[in-house]
C-alpha cells in the first residue's frame, strides 16, 4: 500500500539520521511501484513537488542498474503501443492493444497477453513467466533505461518499426544491451513485407496426444515399478511426467507427490451439464467459431463463462471417491498444492510457463460434514478451502485467457489436449525463506547456472514488487573426476541489506548453499540426460526454494526449447545508412593518415536477400568526399 507522504518524511528522516555517511552523502527515496501512484495529493507531479519542498530527493533502482538491459534478445516487427501497466489487459481485450503490437509499458505485471515485443520502463526479474514465455515467443523483452533510448521510444509511438534487441559481450561495460529501431512504413513492396511478416509467424506446438491411462492417479515414485517418466506426458501432462525425474535424482530435497491422469480430467468433461450437454460439447459449441485472431473482447466473455461453468460444475460420487482414495497418504489438516500439468507445456519447442494456474487445498474442508469457514488447514482463511475445489480451479485455468489464445494461435487440436495434475503438499508462505529460479546450461562439457532468488515469500516468477533479486553466476568446470565450481555475485536482493546474501555462504563447500544448490541441480540434468537421450548441449529451468526445517528443496525442472542451428532463415536488408571512412589510429598506415583520408558514405535497399534479387547490386547511393 501506498505511504502518505508525510510518514515518508518521518521514515527518511528516521534513516537519514541513523545511518552514519559522510556528510556530502545524499540520501534518496526509492517509491515502490504503488507509493510512485500515491494519489493523496491529486496527481503524482504534486506528489514529487511536495518531496522536493521537503528537501527528499527521490530515485529508483535504476540507479544502481548498468544501462538498458535485455531480458531476451531478438529482433520482431510491430507498432509501438504505450499501455500503462494498470491497463492492459482492458487494453488487450477491446483491440486498443493488439497481438501485432510492441508494447511499451511503465511497469511489468505477473502475467501478460502475447505481444510482438515488449518494452517496460521499470525492471523486472530475468526469470519471471513472462520473461520465459518472451525466449519462447523469441520477441525482444528490454528494460529500457537510457533516456536516448526512452525518449527514441516515445518519439516513435503508433509508428510501424523493427524493433532489435541483442547482447554484446563487447559492451558489457558500459552498454551490455544493444536497442535499435528501424522505421519500416513503406519501405518494402506489399510481398516482401509479407515475406518479413511471415518469418514471425508460429512453429506448431511439438506435444504428445492425452491418452487413456490405467486409472486415476500415480505415485510419482511407484508407477510400473519406477518413476514417472517424460514418456508418460500422454497420461500425466508435462510438469508431473518431469518430476520423477526430481524424485530420481532428488529423493531428499523435493517433495514426495502423485499425479491425477487425464482420465480425471477427461471423466469430468463428458458429465452432463444442466442444458442436457456435456461440459466439453458445451464448450466447444461456445468456442467452434473462433479463429485467430479473434475479437477478443466477445472471447474473453466466454472464457469467463467457461471457467465458472467448470468451477460451478461437481464431481460424481464415484469420482469423489477415487480423489479421495488417491490423497489419502495426505495429512488430513495440511494444505495440498495442486498443480497444473496439461500434455501441451513443457514440451520441446513450448513451455508453457505461467498460462495455467496452481491452487491449494484441503481434505478437512471436505469431510469435515459442514460447509462453514473458516478453513481447518488455514483458520485465516474465513471459508472452506476444499480439494475438489481446487481440483475444479486448476480445471478452469485451461481455459485462461493466455492459455486458450495461445492454443488457437498456433491451432491446437483442442480434442488431444487436457488438464491433468501434479500434487504434493503446499508450502506456506510463513516457511519460505528463499525462493527462486535457476537456468542451467551445459555445452562443451561445462555448465553455467544463472540463480535469481528473492528472500522469503517474494516471487521471482511472478513478481509483484519492483526490488530486484540477487542474481548468482556459478561456472562448473570438470576436469577428469573432479568438478570445480565457482560462485560469482552479480546483483544482490535489495529487500536485504546490502552485501547479504539469501542463501547461507561459507568458506567451507559443504555448507555453502550456492555450492550445495549446483550439486543438486547438476544431478538432476544427469537424470535428464539419462531419461531424454540428450547429453552435448541443452538448457533447464528449475524453480527452487528454502523451506524452514527442511532447507533447500527443488520443486520443477523443465528444458527450454533452443533454436534449431540446422534451420535455413530468410534474410532481409534494411537500410539504415553507414558512413565508412579509413581508420587513422595507432595501428593505420601512411597511405589513411596522409593519402587515403576519405569518407564514404552508402545506402542501401531495403529487399530480401535472394539469390535473384543480388543478380543487381544492392547499393542504392554511393558518395564518396576527401578531407584534409
Amino acid at each position: 500500500d501506498p505511504y502518505h507522504p508525510q510518514m515518508v518524511e518521518m521514515i527518511y528522516e528516521l534513516v537519514k539520521n541513523a545511518v552514519q555517511v559522510d556528510a556530502a552523502a545524499t540520501a534518496y527515496y526509492f517509491p515502490s511501484y504503488e507509493d510512485s501512484n500515491f494519489e493523496d495529493p491529486n496527481t503524482l507531479c504534486a506528489l514529487q513537488q511536495y518531496y522536493g519542498n521537503q528537501n527528499i530527493p527521490v530515485g529508483n533502482v535504476s540507479r544502481w542498474l548498468n544501462g538498458n538491459t535485455c531480458y531476451n534478445d531478438g529482433w520482431t516487427l510491430g507498432t509501438l503501443r504505450y499501455i500503462d501497466s494498470d491497463n492492459i489487459e482492458d487494453a488487450y481485450a477491446s483491440g486498443e492493444l493488439l497481438p501485432t503490437d510492441i508494447l511499451v509499458t511503465d511497469a511489468i505485471p505477473a502475467e501478460l497477453p502475447y505481444v510482438a515485443g515488449i518494452i517496460t520502463f521499470a525492471p523486472t526479474t530475468p526469470n519471471s513467466h513472462v520473461a520465459i514465455l518472451a525466449q519462447v515467443y523469441q520477441i525482444p523483452f528490454i528494460y529500457a533505461q537510457y533516456t536516448d533510448t526512452v525518449t527514441d521510444v516515445m518519439a516513435r509511438l503508433d509508428q510501424e518499426v523493427l524493433f532489435k534487441a541483442t547482447t554484446d559481450s563487447w559492451f558489457s561495460i558500459s552498454n551490455p544491451c544493444q536497442v535499435r529501431f528501424y522505421d519500416i512504413a513503406n519501405a518494402f513492396d506489399t510481398a516482401t513485407e509479407d515475406a518479413l511478416y511471415a518469418l514471425k509467424d508460429p512453429d506448431p506446438v511439438a506435444y504428445t496426444p492425452m491418452e487413456e491411462a490405467s486409472g486415476y492417479s500415480f505415485v510419482i515414485d511407484d508407477y510400473n515399478d519406477g518413476y514417472i517418466q517424460p514418456g508418460d506426458v500422454k497420461y500425466v501432462g508435462g510438469k508431473a511426467a518431469n518430476f520423477g525425474m526430481l524424485r530420481e535424482a532428488l529423493p531428499d530435497n523435493s517433495p514426495e507427490a502423485i499425479a491425477f491422469t487425464f482420465n480425471l480430467w477427461n471423466d469430468f468433461m463428458d458429465q452432463t451439464s444442466e442444458g442436457g450437454e456435456t461440459l466439453r460439447a458445451t464448450i466447444n459449441s461456445t468456442l467452434s467459431n473462433y479463429t485467430y485472431p479473434p475479437n477478443f473482447e466477445t472471447l474473453f466473455e466466454d472464457l469467463d463463462e467457461i471457467r465458472d461453468l467448470i468451477k460451478d460444475a461437481s464431481f460424481t460420487a464415484g469420482q469423489q471417491t477415487a480423489i479421495m482414495t488417491a490423497l489419502s497418504g495426505f495429512d488430513t489438516n495440511r494444505k495440498i498444492r495442486f498443480r497444473s500439468s496439461t500434455n501441451l507445456e513443457d514440451t520441446t519447442n513450448f513451455t508453457g510457463a505461467g498460462l495455467y494456474s496452481s491452487y491449494s487445498g484441503c481434505i478437512a474442508d471436505d469431510t469435515d460434514e459442514d460447509e462453514e469457514g473458516p478453513s481447518i488447514c488455514d483458520p485465516n482463511k474465513d471459508k472452506e478451502r476444499g480439494v475438489y475445489r481446487a481440483i475444479k480451479k486448476v480445471f478452469a485455468s485451461f481455459y485462461n485467457d493466455n492459455a486458450y489464445l495461445e492454443r488457437l494461435r498456433r491451432d491446437v487440436n483442442e480434442d488431444e489436449v487436457g488438464m491433468a495434475l501434479l500434487v504434493h503438499y503446499s508450502f506456506p508462505d510463513e516457511t519460505e525463506l528463499a525462493n527462486g529460479v535457476a537456468t542451467f546450461s551445459k555445452a562443451y562439457g561445462n555448465y553455467t547456472i544463472d540463480l535469481v532468488t528473492q528472500p522469503g515469500a517474494v516471487s521471482v516468477t511472478n513478481p509483484e514488487t519492483a526490488a530486484l533479486p540477487e542474481e548468482m553466476g556459478v561456472s562448473i568446470y570438470v576436469a577428469g573426476d573432479n568438478l570445480n565450481i565457482y560462485v560469482s555475485t552479480d546483483q544482490f536482493a535489495e529487500l536485504l541489506p546490502i552485501g547479504a546474501h539469501v542463501l547461507d555462504v561459507s568458506e567451507d563447500d559443504a555448507l555453502d548453499e550456492y555450492h550445495i544448490l549446483s550439486n543438486m541441480l547438476l544431478e538432476a540434468s544427469q537424470a535428464f540426460e539419462t531419461a531424454s537421450g540428450i547429453t552435448n548441449s541443452y538448457t533447464l529451468d528449475f524453480e527452487y526454494k528454502k523451506i524452514t526445517d527442511w532447507g533447500l528443496v527443488v520443486k520443477q525442472i523443465r528444458q527450454i526449447p533452443t533454436t534449431n542451428s540446422n534451420d535455413t532463415i530468410s534474410t532481409f536488408l534494411l537500410d539504415e545508412g553507414q558512413s565508412l571512412c579509413l581508420f587513422q589510429g595507432e595501428y593505420s598506415d601512411v597511405y589513411a593518415h596522409h593519402r587515403g583520408k576519405i569518407i564514404w558514405d552508402l545506402t542501401t535497399e531495403n529487399i530480401q536477400i535472394t539469390a535473384e534479387n543480388l543478380l543487381e547490386s544492392f547499393i542504392a547511393s554511393s558518395n564518396l568526399q576527401t578531407y584534409s
